[in-house]
């Protein structure tokens, strides 16, 4: 019990903070993905799709090399460099002109969501020793996932309407937690 009152008070909340943003991340901009297509007219209707599933696929095998950097590499440390790479290059994508570069900040957006998806949960079993307070946690997690996704793809669609790059602002939450 002593050792949860050695850190801080905002540590829980951040770590499920992030998990709001490792569920909604590769989806997010969904809403937007009919005017992406609109914008590059020069792309395929598959192709447009790899804004969405490209992240995902890339975060995959990321999540399982970032397990593994744990080892090696502060947590901390790994996790800001995860949160680093997902607000440059998930913002970053709203900026872009050419739907190849765009595709390359998806797949370095995906890089840092590959980073920070395991430490997301990896955190609550080293913040929390007790199993009770440990489960009710990954409920909580569990829970704000689903809440960031309803929350994510509401704020997108609505910035969507305005410009297909606004929906790519939704990354910039990551400052928060």
């Amino acid at each position: 019990m002593e050792e949860t009152k050695k850190y801080s008070k905002m540590l829980i909340p951040s770590i499920l903070s992030v998990s709001v943003l490792t569920i909604m991340a590769p989806t997010a901009v969904s809403p937007a993905l009919a005017a992406i297509r609109d914008a590059f007219p020069h792309i395929s209707e598959t192709q447009a799709k790899l804004v969405l599933t490209l992240p995902t696929l890339i975060m995959m095998p990321i999540g399982l090399f970032s397990a593994r950097l744990t080892a090696k590499i502060d947590k901390k440390k790994l996790l800001l460099t995860g949160m680093i790479l997902f607000l440059v290059f998930g913002v970053a994508g709203g900026f872009v002109n050419d739907f190849r570069l765009l595709l390359l900040m998806r797949l370095f957006f995906g890089i840092g969501l590959g980073i920070m998806t395991p430490l997301s949960t990896s955190l609550i079993f080293d913040f929390a020793p007790d199993t009770n307070k440990r489960s009710k946690l990954l409920g909580l997690q569990g829970s704000f996932n689903q809440l960031g996704g309803l929350l994510f793809m509401s704020l997108s669609g609505v910035l969507a309407s305005i410009s297909w790059r606004y929906s790519f602002l939704c990354y910039a939450f990551v400052v928060i937690s």
